[in-house]
């Protein structure tokens, strides 16, 4: 399965952020692409493994190497590639990211 790997931050609560951490779980959120026109209709229903990434993610902290995959993988990953940023959302944006590698 293929998966992106990514530095997120989430914002915090002041800022429009979540009031809690994201815990380590699979955390599920569509994702909103960035200067891709391919892709700026919608978001993208991720799942960002942060069980994987092995600790929760708290509101005003970055997290460096994320993995996540895509449920319309073979769509998004035909146009994301390293440096692709994206906004996280959850009833609002609640973060943002950028892609720094997909294996």
């Amino acid at each position: 399965m293929k998966k992106a790997f990514a530095t997120i931050t989430l914002f915090d609560k002041k800022d429009g952020g979540r009031r809690v951490a994201i815990p380590v779980t699979q955390f599920k959120c569509p994702l909103f692409f960035k200067d891709i026109k391919e892709l700026s209709d919608h978001g993208y229903d991720c799942r960002m493994l942060v069980n994987e990434y092995g600790k929760e993610i708290k509101p005003g902290e970055a997290a460096n190497n994320v993995p996540i995959i895509f449920l319309s993988s073979d769509e998004v990953f035909s146009y994301i590639k390293e440096g692709t940023e994206f906004d996280i959302w959850e009833m609002g944006v609640i973060g943002n990211g950028i892609i720094k590698s997909i294996s």
